[in-house]
């Protein structure tokens, strides 16, 4: 039985359904939690508009102090977040003139990816 050459097969995947697999990729890379580099901030490249925006992130604003043993330890339950859109690239930049910059090097091939975020290590953020 010759599956790859048979051109009646059922079970071959047509254009579009590999366009919408590869943006559901897309979509769960872009969910989770990410180690922020200290002093950047975090910009996102809308390629339907072709525009490089700043995206709003919410802080924390409470710290609680959780026993443990004889040590209190801060936490912060509402650690930063930001609600991204998906079909958005998000990436870090000092300042806008940078994103700008960035984002015409990764037009012109000259960056490999856009997306310089990183995922955290161990599942512990570190800020330095």
């Amino acid at each position: 039985m010759d599956l790859f050459n048979d051109k009646n097969n059922q079970n071959s995947v047509s254009g579009n359904e590999t366009e919408i697999v590869e943006q559901e990729k897309q979509e769960f890379h872009l969910i989770g939690e990410y180690s922020r580099t200290r002093g950047l901030k975090l910009f996102y490249y809308n390629p339907m508009n072709d525009t490089v925006n700043e995206e709003q992130i919410k802080y924390g604003d409470t710290i609680h102090l959780v026993p443990d043993g004889d040590k209190l330890i801060p936490v912060d339950y509402e650690q930063e977040q930001a609600f991204v859109d998906p079909r958005c690239i998000h990436f870090e930049a000092l300042n806008m003139d940078k994103a700008k910059s960035r984002v015409r090097r990764w037009k012109a091939g000259r960056v490999n990816s856009l997306c310089n975020l990183k995922p955290p290590k161990d599942g512990v953020i570190n800020f330095w």
